[in-house]
């Protein structure tokens, strides 16, 4: 219930907006240092990331329920002054960062739908059948977003654009 009716809701993961907040403040008013470093942080997220990813701490312990998330949403800071400096896109990684970025809100509003789908229907207790439901989890919102994206969200932006 904690998880369903408090911690998934806007207001309470809050911090991670301020987090992108404080990205845009220190690239704004602090250039030198955010390119400075970007290199150091880079590698620094990745490790957090990897070191929350990897903890596999049971779901329903206080840290799993409350600061685990704001050190992700930390960590994903650490990556966007390395992210920002990045000036082309044409490769095929790049091509993919700017799809996945402009389905990004479209992901949003349907992930916990396909999450919750598949969590209800199709969790397993095998770890190997759980990784192919995460694939086929981030495929089945993909597909959803970008067909929200084409159909709905960006006819929406067009006719605002008019």
């Amino acid at each position: 219930m904690f998880d369903l009716h408090f911690r998934k809701i806007v207001l309470a993961r809050i911090d991670m907006i301020m987090f992108g907040v404080l990205g845009a403040f220190v690239k704004i008013y602090y250039f030198d240092f955010w390119r400075r470093y970007k290199n150091l942080f880079f590698i620094s997220g990745f490790g957090i990331i990897f070191f929350l990813l990897f903890l596999n701490l049971p779901p329903d312990n206080y840290f799993s329920k409350t600061i685990s998330f704001s050190i992700m949403g930390f960590a994903i800071l650490l990556l966007l002054p390395k992210a920002d400096d990045i000036s082309t896109f044409h490769s095929g990684f790049g091509k993919a960062i700017t799809f996945i970025s402009i389905i990004s809100y479209s992901m949003y509003l349907t992930n916990s739908i396909v999450a919750n789908i598949i969590r209800k229907y199709f969790f397993s207790d095998s770890n190997s059948v759980n990784l192919l439901n995460y694939f086929a989890y981030l495929f089945t919102v993909i597909l959803l977003s970008f067909l929200v994206y084409r159909f709905f969200e960006k006819p929406m932006m067009d006719l605002r654009d008019r």
